[in-house]
């Protein structure tokens, strides 16, 4: 209650996530493209895990992230309507 009078009184609204939200943590979407390519091969003693994971996060693209970020944005309005 304190934040919210807070929030408001500075001419903000606080709107509040659902308990859990993943559509709309565009870094979920990240890190299961990033696991997925991890995942793609076994690895052997002789992989390196961090390495794997490093040159997976490279295959992101501009583009993989803008698109989540509008998939994101689409539910805003369903969001701030309760919905």
């Amino acid at each position: 209650a304190a934040v919210q009078e807070l929030t408001e009184s500075c001419v903000y609204k606080a709107v509040y996530l659902p308990p859990y939200s993943p559509f709309l943590n565009s870094i979920e979407l990240f890190w299961s493209k990033v696991k997925a390519s991890v995942k793609r091969d076994f690895l052997t003693e002789s992989d390196n895990l961090s390495a794997r994971i490093t040159e997976s996060a490279k295959q992101v693209a501009v583009g993989d992230c803008q698109g989540w970020i509008r998939n994101s944005t689409s539910f805003f309005d369903r969001c701030l309507n309760l919905e």
